[in-house]
């Protein structure tokens, strides 16, 4: 029985016998196998999922033409509901379309003094932005079209009969808190920075609530207070603003206090 073993295993012992040959096809087999691998499996997947792709296109293509919806006609931009305007609305001014508001441009004009540059020959003055102050009532900024001009005043405009007003004079600079829709309390700067003043734009009524009679205080906001705010008002109806020293010789202020003045009692029902 042995010589019979012994016989076979040395027919099979070339085959196990480790050879440098051998070493150089594991390696080689041993780096190429899984590359190879993984190209065939990326090969059959992707065709994989291009044929089911090209199911579902046919299936949706099908169900597409089967359908009557098919056959209407496109909607065309004509079509397509238009986008609305912003609506003006209380607490904020917003730009609008000049031809919503024609503005007088006459009465615009005779408010100013014959030799004010704003009665300028050539000049037609548009509408530019608008805020609600009452159910029928506008505030309406009025401009000359030239973008490097600020706004060149304001008027009252009726948006039911389409008309302005009246001309009125509204601070563009200076701090300001409105108390109610058409109500409007600032801190005057330039001119009359030393005045707070009250605008009642629907009844076309100017209240002076306070005026400084130094003329080295300025009146501004309350930061130095936690920064309540500019022109901070107060539940029991009061205004409440800071008065600040100016340092000469510089741009800056020194912090004086501040003054709470009641707001007129025929305003605090609105507020």
């Amino acid at each position: 029985m042995e010589p019979q073993i012994n016989e076979a295993e040395s027919v099979i012992a070339p085959l196990k016998k480790v050879t440098p040959l051998s070493k150089y096809l594991a390696l080689a087999l041993f780096v190429a196998l899984p590359f190879l691998g993984g190209w065939v499996g990326y090969t059959l997947i992707t065709d994989k999922e291009v044929k089911v792709e090209s199911q579902v296109l046919d299936g949706v293509s099908k169900k597409v033409l089967e359908s009557d919806d098919f056959f209407a006609e496109t909607p065309t931009s004509e079509d397509k509901p238009e986008v609305k305007k912003e609506s003006i609305r209380y607490g904020s001014f917003v730009k609008v379309d000049s031809k919503d508001y024609p503005i007088d441009n006459q009465l615009f004009l005779s408010s100013f003094p014959a030799t004010s540059s704003l009665r300028a020959a050539g000049r037609n003055y548009t509408a530019a932005e608008a805020r609600k102050i009452s159910e029928n009532l506008t505030l309406v900024a009025v401009h000359d079209g030239n973008p490097s001009h600020f706004y060149d005043g304001m008027v009252v405009f009726d948006m039911v009969s389409k008309q302005t007003v009246r001309v009125v004079k509204y601070p563009f600079l200076s701090l300001e808190k409105w108390i109610s829709p058409g109500v409007q309390v600032t801190a005057q700067v330039g001119e009359h920075a030393n005045q707070i003043v009250l605008n009642d734009y629907v009844n076309n009524q100017t209240i002076v609530l306070y005026e400084e009679l130094d003329a080295d205080v300025q009146l501004v906001d309350v930061c130095e207070m936690g920064c309540a705010g500019i022109l901070h008002y107060t539940t029991d109806g009061q205004i409440i603003f800071g008065r600040h020293q100016k340092i000469k010789g510089t741009t800056a202020t020194k912090f004086l206090g501040t003054v709470a003045i009641p707001i007129p009692t025929e305003y605090l029902s609105k507020i």
